[in-house]
């Protein structure tokens, strides 16, 4: 008896909003927030490939049917101008729209290798509601020529389709941000003081070669140490082989991976290169070779000479 008095108390309490679960909360209270804030579909990103990014963002709200009335979006220079509502660099205004997708910057030009931080405050259609996000950042990478410092090293004449590149650099720990930027011709892995950079595996994502090279950039910030730091960039030809489509020139004889890299640290007076690929650079076959091609039916394979790595 006792226990079907107890469902029975809970039955009434889903109908009536009273039972154990969490009641909506009255209008007045409703929580209201935005997320999941992007730029050209990227959080927090150091280095875009554009001038001019589009900026995304979704409404959360506890209040079922709230619906985004308005937009304005913040942009500035600094977090700091920003919390103080100090937008240097773009300040859209109130936008009577819906969208929150691939909203275009309309602000003061932006450079290579700058940083910026925006943020966005949207009304709600249903009683005038306004909420405001956290602040995000972005950044410009090597969109300009002029800002690249590295140029394309390998193992010339080697034959080898995989090697290690090394450098030591010094780094003080006092820059705001310290950045990698990475252009390979086939794929890389990044090891800095005997760590792995980042999760990424086959790094670049795949380019047809004759119409570009990706560049991709790395937040050094977790793995520097003060003072001498050990950089090793190690490179796999991917599709950078003869007969592939990844190769413009199917003919030429260089075959080797190449890459160029640049190591930049943002201080007080801007940005400083503290290592670049040049000369000085040691490289040294890793111990990986192809056996057979890429081709249709001919079923290439990798070799390993595990006495050759590190």
């Amino acid at each position: 008896m006792n226990r079907i008095a107890t469902y029975l108390l809970l039955l009434t309490g889903l109908f009536t909003g009273t039972g154990a679960g969490h009641a909506a909360p009255a209008d007045g209270a409703a929580a209201l927030r935005l997320v999941r804030l992007t730029a050209e579909g990227l959080t927090d990103p150091w280095a875009l490939d554009t001038t001019v990014p589009h900026f995304a963002w979704q409404l959360r709200s506890t209040r079922q049917g709230d619906a985004q009335r308005s937009y304005r979006i913040e942009v500035a220079s600094d977090s700091l101008l920003l919390s103080r509502g100090e937008a240097d660099l773009w300040d859209s205004g109130t936008v009577r729209s819906d969208r929150s997708v691939g909203i275009a910057y309309e602000g003061r030009p932006l450079a290579a290798r700058q940083l910026a931080w925006w943020r966005v405050t949207v009304r709600t259609a249903r009683g005038g509601r306004k909420a405001t996000s956290p602040i995000a950042r972005f950044g410009i990478g090597l969109t300009d020529t002029t800002a690249v410092a590295g140029r394309f090293i390998g193992l010339a004449g080697s034959g080898a389709t995989a090697v290690l590149l090394r450098r030591r650099f010094d780094a003080d720990g006092t820059g705001r941000a310290t950045l990698l930027h990475v252009n390979s011709l086939g794929y890389h892995e990044i090891w800095l003081n005997g760590r792995k950079v980042g999760d990424a595996v086959l790094a670049p994502a795949l380019s047809q070669l004759d119409k570009r090279s990706l560049w991709v950039t790395y937040d050094l910030r977790p793995y520097l140490r003060q003072g001498s730091n050990e950089l090793v960039i190690w490179l796999g030809q991917g599709w950078y082989k003869r007969g592939t489509f990844g190769r413009w020139q199917p003919e030429e004889s260089y075959t080797e991976p190449l890459v160029r890299a640049q190591v930049d640290r943002l201080g007080a007076d801007g940005w400083e290169t503290l290592c670049r690929t040049d000369s000085s650079w040691q490289a040294a076959w890793s111990g990986y070779r192809d056996t057979g091609s890429w081709n249709a039916l001919d079923f290439g394979g990798e070799e390993v000479d595990a006495r050759q790595n590190p």
